[in-house]
């Protein structure tokens, strides 16, 4: 394991949901005495009568036949005829486009009616849980799904303090190495596992945020570029870094426009002529951008509500939150917007002229940046820089396919070509206004009319309706179930961001018998509109200030609900007297894995309240190991803690890899508050009274007991010693001039 670990916090538990393990999802073959099926024929149809833009090189844009079998375009042509028994799809008087690629995503597969619904077709994920990722890019996910097909990254590399928590932390070069070798032999050993075709899982490109140091960087760039990986490189500027040194190393995209900036200067007050300089280093050099200019657009831009109630409820708080913020600055705020983004503009136009490949991205679902729609923000934009829209289209269509690799698959309306295809009721030629409303869409070759379109609209509100129901809804949680002995303390808790519960907990401290104490907590996430409610049961058992053993058991509250996981066991047990623990993985198949975790595991970070309790009683202050069980396959990846007292108020912090928590104790043992850095925002227990069943509870240390100022609320917010990720909200850009670059963080 190496010293970095992609948190599972809990604000990211309900994406765990999506998947456990990709195997899990495999659909299973017939017995091998079966008799074999005889293939039924695909489907055949034409769309007849359209006016046909082909996006092809020299392909002009007139009236057409597109005959469609199965998922590939079959023939093409003006008189073509439609083969005898050929559904008729009578299309006369619109127009017949590619699907659109929006190359800059965090993909959620609740979104995908959304995408759909646009006209988007191929969806470029930024980074993602890995298990869950791969899981839902398999063709028979996006089937069944009806959603965008994918392409990868797995998780985004960063430095300390990252700006999202599915980020992988790579701090330096020796880093660097470790994480990308374990990421990469991770990969291949589950081929082998699943007995699948080497390169079956393997990632599209690799993708980083700025917060990556420059030696790591550096070092991703040469492993991504050798002999034994070929994996494309997109990310911002990162900082300390000049344009001339992207260039120079070979980096294949960037994020955003504003390595073209000078050193201090912000889009705002930035003039023309200083941008040249960039623009003219980036004519001809190979490198593709994509300039998100809908992030700036965003910010003064109508925000409709009904919009987001389309999005999961744990979407919509920090959404509004982010609003307020803007509408606090008033008039200013459309002011510098408006000259951001006519410098912005007018650096794209001289980008596109100069024959700089462009590949749109929307930077979806950061706040106000709508999956699907914001994509055709984006566009919008750029025939506001002067771009014609038809050119726009292309770039959306034929040339991000070709820049990201997938020329010979899609973007053309040309036989052998994937049947992704767009209806307009509009001519694209005069303006892009019909991409909001298509009359048809066909994803892979299924047509999907505007009702059907609509349909799915109004089945994902219903969706997310129940979904929020189910947030205030009162849970019954069972106790959790410990070894043998005394519980000394127990209570109910439930970890909230922006003031939505995320998950909910019952928790309790057992004296065994034989003197050990055993921390259990019995967690519960409610259902989202993809998946059913989820348990987690851990119980972390204590020899004195040591962790011999930990069991977690994962599992659905509706296995055969829409969305139910399979049953997922985690173990870890220390071997004799060393400070050396095996952890082994079990799934629904048996085992999945073993490893034996290189550093001392201090604590199993999975529970907010067990780990204030377990750091405020076991841990010295310096360095220690938390194990955290990262993402839906829960990987075991352990992360180096800086552990320190307030000699004021005995407030307790913690610096870990991927930013601060902080959190006090009361006299009995249980936290007096929690909060915590998750990416750019912050959860934070809601605890309710501790019960010590008549004895003291769980008394920590006196010089750990919380002791309150007069006019402290006993809550202590976490502390950042560090330089941060900047919030994603336009207002640390300004004042930086760094303009907020890069693939915006995850929500």
């Amino acid at each position: 394991m190496t010293a970095t670990r992609p948190l599972l916090p809990a604000a990211l538990l309900p994406a765990a949901l999506l998947c456990l393990l990709a195997a899990a999802q495999e659909p299973q073959a017939p017995p091998a005495d079966a008799p074999p099926e005889s293939p039924s024929p695909a489907p055949l149809f034409a769309l007849v009568g359209a006016t046909l833009f082909p996006m092809t090189p020299g392909g002009e844009a007139g009236p057409a036949t597109v005959l469609v079998q199965g998922d590939r375009i079959l023939e093409v042509g003006q008189d073509l005829q439609p083969a005898p028994g050929a559904e008729v799809i009578d299309v006369t008087g619109l127009f017949l486009v590619p699907g659109l690629v929006d190359g800059a995503v965090n993909h959620d597969v609740e979104h995908d009616p959304l995408y759909v619904a646009s006209g988007v077709t191929l969806v470029r994920d930024t980074g993602n849980d890995p298990a869950t990722v791969l899981t839902e890019r398999q063709r028979v996910r996006r089937d069944l799904a009806l959603g965008p097909s994918l392409l990868i990254s797995g998780r985004i590399l960063d430095g300390a303090n990252p700006a999202t928590a599915e980020a992988l932390v790579l701090r330096d070069a020796r880093e660097a190495r470790a994480g990308l070798a374990a990421t990469f032999a991770g990969l291949a050993a589950e081929e082998e596992r699943q007995g699948l075709e080497p390169g079956t899982l393997a990632l599209d490109f690799l993708s980083f945020h700025q917060g990556l140091s420059r030696p790591a960087w550096r070092e991703v760039l040469r492993i991504a570029h050798g002999e034994q990986v070929d994996l494309p490189v997109w990310g911002p500027l990162p900082r300390g870094v000049a344009l001339a040194e992207v260039l120079e190393v070979g980096q294949d995209g960037i994020f955003g426009l504003n390595a073209l900036l000078p050193p201090g200067q912000g889009w705002h007050q930035v003039e023309p002529a200083a941008v040249e300089a960039g623009i003219e280093a980036l004519a001809g050099a190979g490198l593709a951008v994509t300039p998100m200019l809908a992030v700036y657009a965003r910010m003064s831009a109508p925000r409709p509500e009904r919009q987001l109630s389309f999005l999961g409820p744990y979407y919509a708080p920090g959404w509004r939150a982010q609003a307020a913020e803007w509408e606090g600055e008033g008039e200013r705020i459309g002011e510098w917007t408006g000259r951001a983004l006519a410098s912005q503009r007018a650096a794209l136009g001289s980008l596109w002229r100069r024959g700089v490949t462009l590949v749109p991205g929307s930077g979806a679902p950061n706040p106000w940046l709508f999956p699907g729609t914001s994509l055709l923000d984006e566009l919008d934009q750029w025939v506001a820089a002067g771009i014609p829209p038809i050119e726009v289209l292309r770039m959306a269509t034929a040339g991000a396919a070709q820049a990201l690799g997938q020329g010979g698959e899609r973007g053309t309306l040309e036989p052998g070509r994937l049947a992704d295809l767009v209806v307009l009721g509009s001519d694209p030629r005069q303006s892009l206004a019909g991409l909001r409303d298509p009359e048809l869409v066909v994803l892979r070759g299924r047509v999907l009319e505007r009702d059907e379109l609509a349909g799915r609209l109004d089945s994902l509100l219903e969706l997310q309706d129940a979904a929020r129901a189910e947030l205030t809804a009162e849970l019954e949680i069972d106790l959790p179930q410990g070894p043998p002995g005394d519980v000394v303390l127990a209570g109910y808790a439930e970890t909230t961001a922006f003031g939505s519960r995320i998950t909910a907990e019952r928790w309790s401290v057992v004296k065994t018998y034989d003197g050990r104490l055993a921390y259990c907590t019995r967690m519960v996430l409610p259902a989202t509109a993809t998946t059913a409610a989820h348990q987690m049961h851990l119980v972390q058992l204590f020899a004195g200030d040591r962790l011999v053993q930990f069991d977690l058991l994962s599992e659905s509250l509706d296995p055969g609900a829409s969305g139910g996981m399979g049953r997922l066991e985690v173990r870890g047990t220390l071997i004799g007297s060393s400070n050396r623990m095996t952890v082994r993985r079990s799934g629904e198949r048996g085992i999945i894995d073993q490893r034996t975790a290189d550093d001392p595991i201090s604590l199993v970070d999975l529970s907010d309240v067990l780990t204030a309790m377990i750091v405020g009683r076991h841990l010295a202050e310096g360095t220690a190991y938390a194990l955290g069980l990262e993402g839906g396959a829960l990987e075991p990846v352990a992360d180096r803690w800086r552990v320190s007292v307030n000699a004021g108020d005995h407030g307790i912090q913690v610096q870990t890899s991927r930013g601060p928590l902080a959190f006090a104790l009361g006299e009995e043992g249980a936290p007096r508050g929690f909060a915590r850095r998750v990416g750019t925002g912050t959860t934070e227990l809601e605890l309710g009274p501790p019960e010590t069943f008549g004895g003291p509870g769980l008394p920590p240390p006196p010089e750990r007991v919380f002791v309150a100022a007069a006019a402290d609320d006993g809550q202590p917010p976490p502390e950042d010693t560090e330089d941060t990720e900047d919030s994603g909200d336009g207002k640390d850009r300004e004042d930086r001039g760094d303009g907020g670059d890069g693939p915006p963080p995850r929500p």
